[in-house]
């Protein structure tokens, strides 16, 4: 199979690049910066914004599937980023589906954040959670277009909180293993948000074998019928784990002792406190990794 990606140099971008590899397909970058010597890809297409690099990018290539992880995130946005979660968010992805519709291509695998699915499980209406979320709603609704005109197969992966060992981004888990791996005493004391926050802990192997698995789905069907357009959460299916749990599950984990100030620190404009479950998981997939274990590995 060969694959064009899209976000390779990121945490999760780069664990789906490896999980390609792992199953002996071609793999393809289009970026805007250059891999380094350990990304051992087919070739690296830079994208300067146009439509040509994107063109370009799939002419040389020729794939079966474009997989598309790249994006701009920013949790509560300044007019400062419009620009470029438009460009980021909106731009590529449109500049890819043409292209895609030049050559032929008509399988699409994008992944998509849960805050874009805010209601959609329950009785208050369908809304994304901020801009960041909305840009990428925007571009779901382009790829219907692509759907019906050309006959795309897309289908969406809904992230929801991902981790695993070298992850760098401002995200919780890796914060609060920072926090605890400075502290000289036995016992850690944490500052945290209220005990309403609940998550979906995802280990990023298991996500990027997901997105494996999806991407042999969406190949084998585009050869056949009219295009579709599904959407898949990656989760387990166990209930949501609220914060409280997260902490505990670190100390067992982490062999420390672990106690929280709950509600330290304000919950920021428009938190999602439970996380959005209208979305079917994707099937025959399911996380291997638990928590614990996940967590005793970054130790």
């Amino acid at each position: 199979m060969k694959i064009l990606l899209t976000g390779a140099t990121g945490f999760i971008g780069s664990h789906v690049l490896h999980a390609f590899f792992a199953q002996g397909d071609t793999v393809a970058v289009l970026g805007r910066t250059p891999l380094d010597s350990s990304f051992n890809t087919v070739g690296f297409y830079a994208y300067d914004g146009t439509y040509a690099s994107a063109l370009d990018a799939l002419n040389a290539v020729q794939p079966d599937i474009v997989v598309h992880l790249a994006t701009h995130f920013v949790g509560t946005h300044q007019p400062s980023d419009v620009d470029r979660l438009l460009a980021s968010n909106i731009g590529l992805g449109v500049h890819l589906l043409e292209a895609m519709k030049h050559v032929g291509c008509r399988a699409w695998l994008n992944a998509a954040s849960a805050w874009q699915y805010v209601g959609s499980g329950g009785d208050s209406p369908f809304h994304p959670n901020g801009l960041y979320a909305a840009s990428k709603s925007a571009l779901d609704v382009l790829v219907t277009a692509y759907v019906h005109e050309a006959g795309l197969h897309a289908m969406n992966l809904v992230i929801y909180e991902s981790y695993g060992k070298g992850d760098n981004r401002k995200k919780l888990i890796p914060q609060l293993l920072s926090q605890v791996q400075k502290g000289q005493e036995v016992q850690r004391h944490l500052k945290l948000v209220g005990k309403e926050k609940q998550f979906y802990f995802v280990h990023v192997q298991d996500i990027a074998e997901a997105f494996v698995l999806a991407g042999r789905r969406l190949v084998e069907a585009s050869s056949q019928g009219l295009g579709t357009f599904s959407h898949y959460a990656l989760h387990s299916d166990q209930a949501p784990l609220g914060i409280e749990g997260l902490v505990q599950a670190m100390g067992r984990a982490w062999q420390v002792e672990l106690t929280a100030d709950y509600g330290a620190f304000p919950f920021r404009a428009n938190e999602v406190l439970v996380p959005p479950a209208g979305v079917e998981r994707l099937p025959d997939w399911e996380p291997k990794i638990s928590l614990e274990a996940g967590l005793a590995s970054l130790w």
